[in-house]
């Protein structure tokens, strides 16, 4: 793998650097735009999968080949377009068994985009986008998706069924979930430490 025993860093404006971890230097630095502080290279969160980078901009979302160099896919919001993303500051991604792209957003809530259509279905009925603010996203050793944010922990079954449990948290934001076990999460906040 080419990526193996290096580390990858998103930065809030400087893109993603490839990082040594024998030595910590910078081997490389990927920009999705020439403009360096441009809202493309404000990286909030990134996940690589195969040779694929898939990264969560404040101007949208990226999807990057890591072998040649070049942008397969940049979505932003685009008003008449119902087949895109509803909302350009993409806060993180995660990837299902599937393949499939869930986008937590800053105002429009979550996006889905599909693998084989590579299209943001319009789910404007849809509850989904009614959360905002979302920074993390887990797939359960079941199946499930549990979603996280600022005062939102819902988790989401297989047939699309929401449970709200946004109580836990209180007035915080879920930053990062863990599960340890089947019936024990662990959830990273913004001030309330690990609940």
């Amino acid at each position: 793998q080419e990526y193996a025993g290096t580390l990858c860093i998103g930065h809030h404006g400087l893109g993603i650097f490839k990082i040594f971890v024998s030595d910590f230097n910078i081997e490389d630095k990927i920009l999705f735009s020439k403009v360096e502080s441009a809202n493309l290279n404000f990286i909030n969160h990134f996940v690589i999968n195969g040779n694929r980078l898939y990264a969560a901009t404040s101007y949208g979302f990226v999807v990057y080949n890591l072998l040649n160099g070049k942008i397969i896919n940049n979505e932003n919001k685009e008003s008449s377009n119902p087949f895109r993303i509803n909302d350009n500051l993409i806060k993180t991604v995660f990837l299902d068994d599937q393949g499939n792209a869930w986008l937590g957003s800053q105002l429009g809530g979550i996006n889905v985009c599909f693998s084989r259509s590579i299209k943001f279905p319009d789910f404007e009925d849809d509850k989904l986008h009614q959360y905002q603010n979302l920074y993390s996203f887990l797939e359960t050793r079941t199946g499930d998706r549990v979603i996280g944010g600022e005062n939102v922990l819902i988790f989401i079954n297989k047939n699309k069924e929401i449970s709200d449990h946004s109580e836990i948290l209180g007035d915080n934001t879920a930053l990062c979930i863990y599960q340890e076990s089947d019936n024990i999460f662990w959830i990273g906040t913004w001030g309330k430490g690990l609940i």
